[in-house]
């Protein structure tokens, strides 16, 4: 503390936020809680304007163990170009092909 008074402490209390998850569930399914995509959109749910019709107390859910399930590498189709230089010759060739029928239309009238 420096050249201050020390301080004297007789308590510590930590307070965080109490995370809460509130929904109906329909038995005989098999439902997953999944997470660790940042870029993914958070639902909206009608729930949160039927806020009286959530009971007091809610029965509680038991979660089962938590499972790591790796993003399995995507088997699709490879690009048209695998080379970006394809590409714009392309893109280039189409650029030409359009500016001529513009030129020549143009003429025309």
């Amino acid at each position: 503390n420096q050249d201050n008074q020390p301080l004297n402490i007789e308590g510590v209390e930590v307070l965080g936020y109490y995370f809460e998850l509130v929904a109906r569930f329909e038995p005989g399914f098999t439902y997953y809680l999944t997470y660790g995509n940042p870029l993914a959109m958070s639902p909206v749910y009608d729930l949160d304007r039927f806020v009286s019709k959530i009971p007091e107390a809610p029965a509680l859910l038991i979660l089962g163990a938590e499972q790591y399930m790796p993003k399995e590498a995507e088997k699709g189709s490879e690009p048209l170009f695998k080379n970006k230089g394809w590409l714009w010759v392309l893109m280039g060739a189409i650029i030409l092909l359009l500016g001529g029928f513009s030129i020549s239309m143009m003429r025309k009238s």
